[in-house]
């Protein structure tokens, strides 16, 4: 009997409420279990807690923006893949990107077949994250193993 692959998780940071719920529910519709949160402040926490597999954040937020919270992200987990997402004219930014630690970028308005399409290409690369053991609660290997 096959189990059913958990989904995805994904990490989304964006201030504009509607812009993040709207996020948060294209995601669901494409499958991923998403958690969504208002400024970088709250996701970095948010990602401090749980394992994600994508993030997406907003680039300008209170708080903490989308450029400090990629470093922060990319500071624990350099191979997390990060989709950057603006409104800003791709001029205003382009030269900023080539050393942000961003996988990808989201220009809005977008639908979403971009969206998925960011995703699948950001993910594309990487594979699910293992559990980490901690470090209190060793775990021996059998001396032998008996097979059914």
């Amino acid at each position: 009997m096959n189990c059913p692959a958990k989904p995805l998780r994904v990490l989304v940071a964006d201030d504009d409420r509607t812009v993040l719920s709207l996020l948060c529910r294209m995601l669901t519709r494409l499958g991923y279990e998403v958690t969504g949160c208002r400024d970088g402040v709250e996701a970095l926490d948010g990602f401090k807690k749980r394992i994600f597999h994508l993030v997406l954040t907003d680039l300008q937020m209170p708080r903490m923006d989308g450029w400090e919270l990629v470093r922060q992200i990319k500071a624990l987990s350099p191979h997390l893949p990060v989709i950057a997402l603006t409104g800003q004219c791709p001029e205003d930014i382009q030269a900023h990107l080539p050393d942000s630690g961003f996988d990808h970028i989201l220009y809005k308005p977008f639908d979403i077949g971009k969206l998925n399409a960011a995703a699948k290409r950001a993910l594309k690369s990487v594979s699910p994250p293992r559990p980490q053991r901690l470090a209190h609660s060793p775990v021996k290997a059998p001396s032998s193993l008996t097979l059914m």
